[in-house]
């Protein structure tokens, strides 16, 4: 019976992984192709707009003004863990590997889909996004088999402390980001 839970717990975490990767994929496609019907010299405007952007909101968090981070600011709704475990993995799989279609915790993630629309090459937009989407669904990995294994809630409880350290190294992140993005399009 152990073994038949344990196997249970591999096909779940695969599906999700799974699902995490394709949403990225799918979404670089789509946020790639649309930048590629854009002509390249609105594509570097828009890139120098959005780079200042990133370099005043990295200033202010920095700073020590928290900005409020748009988006769609919720969990995974509690119906889908009532359709099963598959389609559980499957759904909220979709939804974490997009990225937008649930809560967000830096500034930093709008570097992803921006960066897809810039590029305007869907094969290089589905790797860019499919990484993070391929990031994000391997965690459960980490989770199943890894620290939080080991130490239980307790894992869980010291992940949730270093959110300032986090929120400090991908604000740092964008800073960075945004002056090589600035420097390099040129403004």
């Amino acid at each position: 019976m152990r073994n038949q839970a344990g196997s249970n717990w591999i096909v779940k975490a695969s599906v999700f992984s799974l699902s995490t990767t394709l949403a990225g994929i799918v979404s670089g496609l789509v946020f790639s192709f649309v930048g590629s019907v854009v002509p390249i010299d609105i594509r570097l405007a828009f890139a120098s707009l959005l780079s200042l952007v990133g370099i005043v909101i990295a200033s202010l968090e920095l700073g020590g003004r928290r900005l409020q981070l748009l988006q769609c600011n919720r969990e995974t709704p509690q119906n889908w863990v009532h359709k099963g475990p598959i389609h559980w993995a499957i759904q909220n799989g979709l939804a974490l590997g997009s990225g937008f279609a649930n809560r967000l915790g830096f500034w930093l993630w709008y570097v992803i889909p921006a960066g897809a629309f810039f590029v305007g090459i869907p094969l290089y937009g589905a790797i860019l996004y499919g990484v993070y989407g391929f990031v994000r669904g391997v965690m459960v990995w980490v989770l199943i088999y890894g620290p939080a294994k080991k130490y239980g809630e307790e894992f869980g409880d010291r992940l949730i402390g270093y959110n300032r350290v986090a929120r400090l190294i991908t604000t740092g992140q964008l800073l960075l980001l945004g002056i090589v993005t600035a420097v390099v399009v040129g403004l």
